[in-house]
């Protein structure tokens, strides 16, 4: 890593596990890279180990992963977040196909009651979105909001409640909460395009 946010061997984007291999190596969650990379001590590049085939659901994929543990039997454990499920991959031998661990450790949770007031806001906001209004498409829009520390291509709780001040600055950070939680629909903690698109696009 440190050569800047990106998608090659020798970048991470925004890594949020780490556990040692051994005694010269290293295993990284490159978490919007969705995938596994192996750095080895000296080395100016990882190696693969698991995901790297974009996000998805499929057993040689990876969403999001965030956690790695060493299961002390020559494979190691994958918290892969988005897809609600825990992967058992080898230590050694190239990119691996995970196999499930524990299937759905983290059911995905009831869709929160949408409050008169939170419903008002949020179509508020869809019109405050339209295009007719800023110019410019809503996936421009939502790659131009103004990001912490996180991708172009989702939000953070704190950047939502960023955007959602910057109309309603009277709201309280649990309201500002709320609406978040509405407009993530898969409980993921990062609202992606598709979910900002299905709420705030010209069809409700």
């Amino acid at each position: 890593g440190g050569r800047g946010r990106g998608a090659r061997l020798s970048q991470l984007n925004y890594p949020r596990g780490v556990v040692a291999d051994g005694a010269d190596a290293i295993l990284v969650a490159d978490t919007f890279n969705h995938r596994i990379v192996r750095w080895r001590f000296g080395a100016k590049r990882g190696e693969l180990v698991a995901g790297g085939r974009g996000p998805g659901c499929r057993m040689d994929q990876l969403n999001g992963p965030v956690g790695l543990a060493l299961d002390g039997r020559g494979s190691f454990l994958i918290a892969d977040s988005r897809n609600h499920r825990i992967l058992r991959c080898p230590l050694h031998g190239g990119a691996a196909t995970g196999r499930k661990a524990a299937a759905h450790v983290r059911p995905a949770p009831a869709a929160p009651t949408e409050e008169p007031w939170a419903k008002d806001v949020l179509d508020m906001l869809r019109d405050y979105f339209h295009p007719g209004r800023t110019g410019m498409g809503l996936e421009e829009l939502f790659r131009r909001f103004e990001r912490l520390d996180s991708p172009d291509d989702v939000l953070t709780l704190v950047e939502f409640d960023r955007i959602v001040r910057t109309y309603y600055p009277e709201l309280a950070f649990w309201q500002t909460r709320l609406l978040f939680s509405m407009v993530n629909s898969s409980g993921s903690g990062f609202i992606t395009f598709d979910e900002f698109d299905q709420r705030f696009g010209s069809s409700p």
